[in-house]
């Protein structure tokens, strides 16, 4: 698409002056070797957040006055911190305020939070605040947790652009290489004043980039924007273009400007030739002469170009998009200013780009999730079902539409029934994923069993048989916690495979009391008991390993009731965080059983009162209750 940019100039001759006469009206040239990297005016404070997880650097701009930082979504800063699964939150739901003063001034305070603010790896004061310096490393519940810097206003940011010139011959009426010497207070003078000139250039230039961002609705108007502001802040430049690269190294034209005068005819691409260049070195290029410096390739011929500059914009450290602009008249030259500026719209554009993608990112998530969670619904077994000896009821609700947790329900022969409650590590896609195929893997592997009449030895080996197909195909990238029972009517004993879960509680309705199925506290029930190590499943190789899983098995008797759980019921926190506990889950539950109310009433009540606790749910929460009849 092209299009012309507005300007205020429609001579386009009297555009294209000397390099000098740019200088003049402001153009700063200034003494600097061509393999330097230039500083970057950052006229809006921000702050550059670095997300723990993902390693991916978020800017957020600071508004006049209070900036709240936590995880609630109503802080200003929200930093969305997902702990490793039985870990807790080390970011308060409202951590810290940052207040922009309006001298520039910026200082950070401590809300009061659980694990502190680390001001360059020493920890703040509780309660206390600190005046924000742009050398200052700013760290929120733990040293180097949420690294964040501070640009402030019209401080010095250094940007590797690495402007690297192609020709070294002088530029109009002054050298690349040196600065004329001062002379006399005279010529201090109008140094000074062409600096200033040069500084109020950036600062208006600055404002009119982060306006275009700011306004644009998605990434290809924020492009669009960017290229029409660029044609405005660089009157000898008769085209701009913004490409970005897409798949097998494709790259595209994202957004086109063309300044008043200049030929709309003619279509705007940027030569391979300098694509090429941009990639071996990762540098800002400045040429003004440009068939001499690159060579006279068929392209460039064709772009009839005399003078250009070319700066690279990066997503996670690699090259993902460029910004040329171009003049075809032969005294429309660049100086090194020019290029400065140029760095400085290509970090605005980097910036802007790496949010775009963050939230890109977080929307293909959210879908995936939400697809995953449909698949999920239709796979689960009805959550309230009767089976011989056993009535039974299934909870599962995900954090995120999907979860890697999973219920299942495996006949194993006659009058024996299998019940799965596994919790996979992690809330993303991937982990939905993940507890899928490890669903399938224990279905498929205790259907194997399903005929044997003693389980002793083959449950843990169908466990260990699904464990292990899962670790070799993904390296132990993750792992799952799960109850693997079998309930047999014929004799009312529970056999169990427990890999790193919390055990099971049952309310003993005969005595009415609760106990803890595990051989030191159910003793009296137990019938035997194996010695694996049952770690989680998916985390190692049981053929490294003799008795990975082992078997226990325990009597029942009529009126039993069984709780199995995942953590996200006990480790739920309030707004003091506390957690919700085992504790508190014993009391809810032997209450429902006591009230005489059914398996599905019993999941549904401590569902009720671990959401009536919380602050926030954090975590997928999945349970089931078996009542032996």
């Amino acid at each position: 698409m092209n299009m012309t940019a507005p300007h205020n100039d429609p001579d386009k001759s009297a555009r294209h002056g000397s390099a000098a006469d740019a200088d003049e009206t402001g153009v700063l040239n200034l003494s600097q070797s061509a393999n330097e990297s230039v500083d970057i005016f950052m006229s809006s404070p921000r702050l550059i957040v670095r997300n723990p997880v993902t390693r991916v650097d978020e800017a957020f701009v600071l508004k006049p006055g209070e900036n709240t930082v936590g995880r609630n979504d109503d802080n200003t800063i929200v930093l969305n911190e997902i702990p490793p699964d039985g870990e807790p939150h080390v970011v308060s739901r409202n951590h810290a305020r940052i207040v922009l003063d309006p001298s520039g001034g910026v200082t950070v305070y401590d809300l009061q939070s659980r694990n502190g603010i680390y001001i360059n790896n020493k920890r703040l004061s509780e309660g206390g605040s600190h005046v924000l310096d742009v050398k200052d490393s700013i760290s929120f519940g733990a040293p180097n947790h949420f690294r964040t810097s501070i640009m402030l206003p019209h401080q010095m940011q250094e940007v590797r652009t690495d402007a690297r010139f192609l020709t070294h011959q002088p530029v109009g009426e002054k050298s690349l290489e040196t600065a004329p010497p001062l002379r006399s207070g005279q010529d201090q003078v109008i140094e000074l004043q062409r600096q200033l000139r040069a500084a109020q250039r950036q600062a208006h230039s600055q404002q009119l980039l982060l306006a275009s961002i700011q306004e644009a609705q998605d990434r290809y108007q924020m492009f669009q924007k960017l290229s029409e502001v660029l044609i405005q802040i660089f009157p000898n430049a008769d085209r701009c273009t913004v490409l970005t690269r897409g798949e097998k190294d494709a790259w595209t034209d994202k957004a086109l400007a063309y300044a008043d005068g200049a030929d709309l005819a003619r279509p705007i691409s940027i030569s391979r030739t300098i694509i090429n260049e941009i990639q071996r070195t990762g540098e800002a290029i400045l040429s003004n002469h440009v068939l001499s410096d690159l060579g006279e390739s068929e392209s460039l011929l064709n772009q009839r170009v005399h003078a250009l500059m070319c700066c690279p914009f990066r997503y996670n450290g690699e090259i993902v998009g460029l910004i040329k602009l171009d003049s075809e008249g032969t005294g429309a030259d660049f100086v090194l200013e020019d290029i400065k500026l140029l760095a400085q719209a290509a970090h605005v554009a980097e910036l802007a780009n790496s949010s775009a993608e963050a939230r890109a990112e977080a929307e293909r998530e959210k879908h995936m999730l939400r697809r995953i969670g449909e698949e999920q619904s239709m796979s689960f077994p009805e959550p309230v079902q009767s089976f011989d000896g056993v009535a039974a009821a299934f909870l599962h609700i995900p954090l995120k539409n999907a979860a890697g947790d999973f219920y299942d329900i495996v006949p194993l022969g006659e009058k024996r029934t299998g019940f799965l409650l596994v919790d996979v590590s992690g809330h993303d896609s991937a982990a939905a994923i993940w507890g899928a195929e490890m669903k399938g893997r224990l279905n498929s592997a205790l259907q194997r069993i399903a005929h044997e009449e003693d389980l002793t030895e083959v449950l843990p080996a169908a466990v260990a048989m699904a464990s292990d197909e899962m670790h070799e195909l993904h390296k132990a990238g993750r792992f799952a916690t799960g109850i693997i029972a079998a309930f047999d009517a014929r004799d009312t004993t529970i056999e169990l495979v427990n890999s790193g879960h919390d055990p099971l509680l049952v309310y003993d309705s005969e005595q009415q009391s609760l106990i803890t199925l595990t051989p030191e506290e159910a003793s009296s029930r137990l019938v035997s008991a194996g010695d694996g190590i049952n770690l989680p499943m998916g985390i190692a190789d049981s053929r490294d390993m003799d008795g990975l899983y082992s078997t226990e098995k325990y009597q029942l008797k009529s009126g039993d009731v069984l709780l199995g759980f995942t953590d996200g019921f006990t480790e739920t926190a309030n707004a003091n965080e506390e957690q919700f506990g085992k504790d508190r889950l014993s009391v809810v539950f032997a209450d429902a059983v006591r009230a005489g109310l059914t398996p599905e009433q019993i999941v549904q009540a401590i569902h009720k009162q671990v959401t009536a606790f919380a602050a926030e749910i954090n975590d997928d929460l999945s349970a089931f209750v078996l009542r032996v009849s």
